[in-house]
């Protein structure tokens, strides 16, 4: 039996409050409770509805995945025809390099200079004692994120192309709620965000005609030729195109990812107590490989519980290329906008028991988050899930290692911290983070927890 509800009429000037405070995500949690697994809303001219029902999520993501586009108007002059914009032949062409990018092999090239960056950046953050967790999070990944794509030299201009990109992202969440005739050059209120585009565009250009082939980086990935055809993977546009996607994706989700990391672990003692003990099992001059940290198997539990809790990409948005009907029944048209929301998925009791409490141990079993199917895709699912998910894992644990062999930190919240939500989660408010460095004698040795000890079948980017 078919299912056609109406939309329920949201009042844009409430609408926009949603916004502005940053909480989208209660608008979504409070449609999703009155009306259910389904939930249409309209705000003015934008009908948005909002599935939950697995069966529905797994045909929209995966079984019927090419009914179904993911291009929005606002994002094109930013992300131009990278693989999140573009569709058809093109999109599996992008698709089919980047997972080449970002494969077990390729990660082994570009764990060296991350791991050397990120503990830079961790030696320098617990040096200054305390920052908040934003704070700490953001200092921990721009340069860990700029590293596996452009590598390890700092060029000329590098501070003000950092700088541009944190405005640009900032910035962004606006243009993609103005309508696409209000975000042209001609407005007065867009200008900063044209000249920081500009900025990056310049930078990022520079780097691809200065680059070379070297497969540490994504950039040199990229720069390289086809072994077999012999011929350039990627145009330069292509190029610039992927980078900025992979740099505006992986920046802003994973500092989100690990600011809600370093304030859960703050706030459980039990758990840094574990992860400390884990932590053990590795050499403590840091010189752990890319195999050894496929076997921080209670890392790898926190953060997936993390992201569980807190997925960074807390709603994915689908538009409908052709007239569908869902398994729940739900009539689809043509151009309809769905919204599927990793958050609410994420915190149903009908798939997750006590859904709100932080419990790594939900995720110790190696099977856990793979077993739970569409009830756990804080990278998405079907084939446009992130195809940086592997290096994401390899570089939240990086840190989250980083940071537990150089100390123990503590956080001024010991209650659940209100969620402000736009591109991505983040504490609503600051959150201060006091770091503990260790002492000198701290030593290696092997975790006494039963749940710590090493498995050599788990590998940080499976999901």
């Amino acid at each position: 039996m078919t299912r056609d509800p109406p939309y329920r009429l949201i009042n844009p000037l409430q609408a926009i409050r949603y916004l502005m405070r940053g909480n989208l995500h209660n608008l979504f949690q409070q449609e999703w409770h009155r009306q259910g697994e389904i939930a249409r809303f309209r705000i003015g001219s934008v009908r948005i509805t909002v599935i939950s029902d697995l069966a529905d999520v797994k045909h929209v993501m995966q079984d019927r995945a090419k009914a179904y586009g993911k291009r929005l108007d606002t994002t094109d002059r930013l992300l131009g025809e990278g693989i999140s914009n573009s569709e058809g032949p093109a999109w599996r062409h992008h698709r089919r390099e980047m997972k080449q990018a970002f494969n077990h092999r390729q990660l082994a090239r570009y764990f060296p200079l991350v791991q050397a960056r990120t503990q830079e950046a961790v030696r320098r953050l617990v040096e200054g004692s305390s920052s908040t967790v934003e704070e700490a999070a953001v200092a921990l990944t721009r340069w860990v994120i700029y590293t596996a794509l452009f590598g390890a030299e700092r060029p000329e201009g590098w501070r003000k192309f950092l700088d541009s990109f944190d405005n640009l992202v900032s910035q962004q969440v606006w243009q993609s709620a103005l309508p696409s005739f209000l975000t042209s050059r001609a407005w007065p209120w867009t200008r900063a965000y044209h000249s920081n585009l500009a900025a990056i565009d310049r930078f990022v250009y520079d780097r691809i005609d200065a680059g070379t082939m070297d497969d540490q980086t994504v950039l040199g990935y990229c720069l390289a030729h086809d072994e077999e055809s012999g011929e350039a993977k990627f145009t330069r546009q292509e190029v610039r195109d992927d980078l900025v996607t992979l740099l505006l994706a992986g920046y802003e989700t994973t500092s989100a990812t690990i600011c809600w990391i370093l304030l859960l672990v703050g706030q459980h003692p039990d758990v840094a107590r574990r992860l400390q003990e884990a932590s053990l099992a590795f050499p403590a001059d840091g010189s752990w490989t890319l195999q050894d940290l496929a076997k921080f198997r209670y890392g790898r539990a926190v953060v997936d519980e993390a992201l569980r809790l807190f997925p960074a990409g807390w709603a994915i948005r689908r538009v409908a290329l052709e007239p569908d009907t869902l398994p729940s029944g739900l009539v689809v048209r043509e151009g309809d906008l769905l919204n599927i929301s990793p958050f609410l998925i994420h915190r149903d009791p009908q798939h997750w028991p006590n859904p709100d409490v932080f419990d790594p141990e939900r995720f110790l079993d190696p099977a856990a988050a793979k077993d739970a199917g569409y009830a756990f895709i804080p990278f998405g699912g079907g084939p446009r899930r992130c195809p940086g998910m592997n290096l994401a894992y390899m570089e939240v644990l990086t840190v989250l290692l980083a940071c537990l062999q150089a100390g123990t930190w503590t956080v001024s919240a010991r209650e659940p911290v209100a969620i402000f939500s736009r591109g991505t989660m983040r504490p609503a408010r600051p959150v201060s983070l006091i770091w503990q460095p260790h002492g000198p004698n701290r030593m290696s040795g092997r975790p006494t927890h039963p749940g710590d000890c090493p498995m050599s079948t788990v590998n940080p980017g499976s999901p």
